[in-house]
């Protein structure tokens, strides 16, 4: 659904067409902004 990649202010998620990848994870503050976003929780943040 790509929610992520609108909702990460640093721009981390990158959209490839058919899948979304985690482009810039050293950029990524941990605002915890794409957990809450995706609405099938396929996403976890490691600090």
């Amino acid at each position: 659904c790509k929610t992520c990649v609108n909702t990460c202010p640093m721009g981390v998620y990158e959209d490839k067409g058919d899948k979304v990848v985690v482009g810039k994870e050293d950029e990524c503050i941990a605002c915890m902004g794409c957990v809450a976003a995706c609405p099938v929780e396929a996403i976890e943040v490691i600090e």
